[in-house]
């Protein structure tokens, strides 16, 4: 016993201390952030009675209606605040912004993937603003929009002639010199769908030029073109890159005349304390209910007072006490700190080496995902090398975009209604169930499983023909592909895999899953890995 607490007493003060340090940091950049958000409110647009469209608008705090705004639409699987960051120093600089959840996505009607629908929702939102004119300048109009958004947005450009300024991220296409008007096209240097060399081949057909950061033709005859490639960002991270923000900000104010001064991005400030309130709130609960002695004695009773108290920020915010976007963010956290708190009170010796692990096993899929990003564009590094000075932002901005963009879909697969009310999904339930029912279960359950996997992961590959496969090796192969049956269903339905697009999808399959997966099993089998691993355990 003694020899037990000389070695875990350390490691709770540090690990306390870490995690107060970080939760501070994080609460302090998140303030700054609020301090300088925008007023927004939710509108609504009918398309048909069964069809309604939900968007936010950001509006500019220092302008005067009607204001230059910009419809902005967001990429497959994700929502409208997906578009936030760049919506919000949009906002700040001058111009209004619509950002919609696409239909079948976020808090819009449900309905199956189509491009063709998808330019009908954005035909509502520019309707919607044309009966409007007294809040929406009607001669200063423009679309934007990130991957498949940004297809939304060129399309809708190429037949509104109101629209005089387009915004394009991570989507090519064909283009012409006069259309869309006054086209801005911002990708990453690490983009693996439309790379940068798909992006010069479009800039070539509307200037004739290749040439990238350079301005081309004349935003008061709609001709204006620029193709911007941020070192510092792939296709997933387009919407937060900090390169990409700033510099559609900046066409923005071109195409639309404004004389606002220029003011630093504090977006990124705000998703670092996200990503920073997160992990310190992870690290403060578990080390501070390290061992909980009155945890240990009243398990159950400890579990359901946390549910009480999720339960009543949930009815707050349900009646209005609370506002819609703190409840959903506190109950958010909450879901992810109820299974770590239990953990801790339970497992206390085991805490520290399960932390340990996830951090390396989060570091070693970064490394994965990162050297494949590396290898689709090592030619272009190769030709020019001063471009990988920017690869250790882009490292580093992984985790936090990566974190910012899935809690964003967490809260809508978990609240069908967010944004003006709050409406919680049976999702929930299920995130607070198992530990309610036997306290510290989903972690403990989730380390042996993965302990399970690696060991069987790490066997010695051995290749035998058998005439006549084993009973167990046909259901084990059965519920595979019923397993693969179902994803490819599922990305059906949200548009990510289609006929039309199999190609695409099969290379988005190849360069985010099983690329990365090889590299991380071959890493794991690795003696200089196994070697972090065991200490990590002990």
């Amino acid at each position: 016993m003694a020899h037990h607490r000389i070695h875990t007493i350390p490691h709770k003060t540090l690990g306390l201390g870490l995690g107060l340090i970080l939760l501070v940091c994080g609460l302090w950049l998140t303030w700054m952030g609020h301090l300088h958000h925008v007023p927004t409110e939710i509108i609504r647009v009918t398309r048909k009675p069964d069809q309604i469209l939900v968007a936010r608008l950001y509006l500019p705090s220092q302008a005067i209606a009607p204001y230059p705004t910009l419809m902005l639409w967001h990429g497959v699987n994700c929502t409208k605040e997906t578009m936030e960051p760049l919506a919000v120093e949009l906002a700040r600089q001058g111009v209004a912004v619509i950002a919609a959840d696409a239909g079948g996505f976020g808090e819009s009607y449900p309905r199956s993937y189509s491009e063709d629908e998808n330019l009908a929702d954005a035909r509502a939102i520019a309707a919607y603003m044309q009966v409007n004119p007294g809040r929406f300048d009607p001669t200063r109009i423009g679309v934007a929009g990130h991957s498949m958004g940004g297809a939304t947005a060129l399309a809708l450009a190429n037949e509104n002639s109101q629209i005089m300024a387009t915004l394009v991220l991570g989507m090519s296409a064909d283009i012409t010199r006069h259309l869309p008007p006054n086209l801005f096209l911002g990708t990453g240097l690490y983009e693996q769908f439309h790379t940068p060399r798909m992006m010069r081949l479009m800039m070539y057909q509307g200037t004739g030029q290749a040439v990238q950061a350079q301005l081309y033709g004349n935003f008061d005859q709609g001709t204006a073109r620029k193709l911007v490639i941020s070192p510092t960002s792939d296709h997933m991270m387009e919407p937060f890159d900090a390169i990409l923000i700033q510099e559609s900000v900046r066409w923005a104010q071109q195409a639309f005349d404004l004389q606002t001064p220029p003011q630093r991005l504090i977006m990124p400030r705000f998703m670092l304390g996200q990503c920073l309130l997160l992990v310190g709130s992870v690290l403060a609960v578990s080390y501070g209910l390290q061992g909980n002695l009155y945890g240990q004695k009243h398990p159950r009773l400890v579990a359901a007072g946390c549910v009480a108290i999720t339960l009543l920020v949930l009815l707050s915010g349900m009646t209005g006490h609370i506002p819609e976007r703190l409840t959903t963010d506190l109950i958010l956290l909450a879901s992810i700190l109820f299974p770590f708190a239990h953990y801790a009170i339970h497992y206390p010796i085991q805490l520290t080496s399960f932390l340990r692990i996830t951090g390396l096993y989060i570091l070693l899929i970064l490394l994965a995902y990162t050297i494949v990003a590396i290898a689709v564009c090592s030619p272009h590094l190769i030709a020019h090398p001063p471009l990988l000075l920017g690869l250790p932002s882009f490292i580093l901005h992984m985790p936090i975009a990566l974190l910012y963009s899935r809690m964003q879909e967490l809260r809508a697969a978990l609240f069908p209604v967010y944004s003006n009310a709050v409406v919680p999904g049976w999702g929930l339930l299920f995130l607070f169930l198992p530990d309610l029912i036997k306290p510290g279960i989903v972690i403990h359950a989730t380390t042996r499983v993965a302990i399970k996997t690696a060991f069987w992961l790490r066997q010695p590959l051995h290749f035998q023909w058998q005439e006549r496969p084993s009973a167990r090796s046909l259901q084990l192969l059965g519920g595979l592909i019923v397993l693969l049956l179902i994803v490819l269903y599922q990305q059906v339905q949200t548009g990510a895999f289609s006929l039309e697009n199999a190609g695409a999808a099969g290379k988005l399959l190849v360069l985010m899953a099983i690329l990365p997966a090889l590299l991380v099993l071959g890493m794991m089998r690795s003696p200089f890995f196994q070697k972090i691993e065991y200490q990590c355990w002990h």
